[in-house]
């Protein structure tokens, strides 16, 4: 199973690092270029993004995604920063979405349900 973790918090990415199993590949990604010179080449099972990741923006991101035929399934968890953003998640395309902060072993747990 592959995961691409987007954001630009970087104890949000080295949480990721070790919240899922060992047979879990993590790839990391601090904004939506760098995640998107990763999805030229591979398809995630399921990208986690925040909703501000970098330049873009993780809402950009999977806005961005639903419009390309290979990516547009791809199961996603959106990270936001306040409960009033949810509605960006709908209009994202977001699989699911959930409030920062979120333990290392709930993100593991929310994410790999959306498989």
């Amino acid at each position: 199973m592959l995961i691409l973790v987007v954001s630009d918090d970087e104890h949000l990415r080295e949480e990721a690092t070790f919240a899922f199993p060992s047979d879990v590949e993590v790839v990391l990604a601090k904004d939506s270029k760098d995640a998107w010179r990763f999805l030229e080449e591979r398809r995630p099972d399921v990208v986690v993004v925040a909703l501000r990741s970098g330049n873009a923006g993780g809402f950009n991101l999977l806005r961005d995604m639903s419009q390309r035929e290979n990516l547009r399934d791809v199961p996603s968890l959106m990270l936001l920063e306040r409960d009033q953003d949810r509605w960006l998640c709908k209009q994202a395309g977001a699989t699911a979405c959930r409030t920062a902060p979120i333990e290392a072993g709930d993100l593991a747990a929310e994410t790999l349900s959306l498989v």
